[in-house]
């Protein structure tokens, strides 16, 4: 028995993968705040911007990510892929492919009607804009 097949072993053993499925996956992200905005950066390398879903209820932002294409790249695949690939051991998988779910709850000054996002280089960014500060109001003392 040497060291490989040990690891081979544990690969194949169900406390790896119920280990890795159990891995969450959190993307990073900043959050600035301007005059006129907030800004969410959030990376998301390898995504797809029509993997990525954004809502806003309320003051609750929901950004959520749902991946089906490794179903979709085997389906893709030619039948010698698909052969060779049965044929192939996987001895270490940590390009995990993960769903998440991220919420933010905002402050009271949100525009909801002022809210764009961009996604360019895997990096998602989010603008909501703010409403104007009322300025304080003078009020006339009428004289009887």
């Amino acid at each position: 028995m040497n060291a490989l097949s040990l690891f081979n072993d544990w690969l194949d053993s169900d406390d790896y993968f119920s280990a890795a499925k159990n891995c969450a996956f959190t993307p990073s992200v900043d959050v600035k705040e301007t005059k006129d905005a907030y800004v969410l950066d959030m990376d998301l390398p390898g995504r797809d911007e029509k993997e990525i879903n954004i809502e806003l209820n309320d003051k609750l932002l929901t950004i959520s990510s749902v991946r089906n294409n490794d179903q979709k790249e085997t389906e893709q695949k030619s039948e010698s892929e698909k052969t060779t690939e049965k044929n192939t051991h996987i001895l270490l998988r940590e390009r995990r492919r993960a769903d998440f779910e991220r919420r933010f709850t905002l402050p009271d000054d949100i525009d909801s009607e002022k809210v764009s996002a961009a996604f360019e280089n895997g990096v998602l960014t989010v603008k909501i804009g703010r409403k104007a500060k009322e300025e304080p109001k003078r009020i006339q003392i009428k004289v009887a």
